[in-house]
Formats: C-alpha cells, structure tokens, sequence
C-alpha cells in the first residue's frame, strides 16, 4: 500500500505483513486509496473508510447494527480510541485472528461492504472527491 510500511521499529513487522495481505484483498479497487490514521494505515474507497491496519490488528468499518453480535466472536473487541469506546459501526479484530487467510478476507469483506454502502449515501466521500479533483 503506497505509504503504508512501518517504520522498521520492532512492532512494524507482523503490521507489515498484515498490511501487505489487506492490500492484496483490495487493490483491485480501483477507487482504493491509502492514508495513515489513528497510528495504522488506512483502506479508504471513495472516500470512505472500510478497514485500517493498526499495530495490533485491524479496525473493520461494521453495521452498526451488528456491531454487539460480531463482538461475541473471538478475537473481536470494540474500537477505543482515547480511552473512550467509539461507534458500535467499528470493531477491532485482533491480529492472531486474522493469521488464518479465510478469516482476513472474510473481515476485510465485511469492511470493504459497509464503507460501499455509506459511499452510496448523498454527499459521502464528497471532501475526498474535492481534494482529488483539486490535484488533477
């Protein structure tokens, strides 16, 4: 992913390998685009977040309204970010669920589904979609 490798501290490598397989699962997106979020790298299409890459695993964009179930699974935390938990609309999903290959696209999928359908709404992804336009 164009910006996305660790900085070669003794945490980047098993980040790296994530982020080298999420990138294959999405890089026939031809609308994905990277960028460094919340201390990962994040998988944006369209605008719109489905996925980052973080030190310890990976954030998944969800339904919030399956939020609370997907929590039930192993491996499936909610997202906290300053001590505080955020939106039921993400998850964290720990890195050793994810060493099994099925399961990595199976999350990167549910990711990848969520952010389409908020891309889909009025006026989503529309700042990206400025700044693109405003470098071509």
């Amino acid at each position: 992913m164009a910006g996305g490798r660790g900085t070669g501290t003794s945490g980047s490598a098993p980040r790296d390998g994530l982020l080298a397989r999420v990138d294959a699962l999405t890089a026939h997106h031809e609308d994905r685009e990277t960028k460094r979020m919340f201390g990962g790298t994040a998988v944006m299409l369209d605008g719109v977040m489905a996925v980052a890459v973080m030190r310890d695993g990976l954030l998944v964009r969800v339904d919030p309204s399956q939020g609370p179930g997907l929590l039930r699974e192993p491996g499936v935390e909610p997202f906290v970010m300053g001590g505080q938990e955020g939106s039921p609309g993400w998850v964290r999903v720990l890195a050793e669920v994810l060493e099994d290959d099925d399961e990595l696209e199976e999350w990167v999928d549910r990711g990848v589904a969520r952010a389409r359908v908020l891309g889909a709404l009025p006026d989503a992804g529309t700042r990206a979609r400025r700044r693109r336009a405003a470098r071509s």
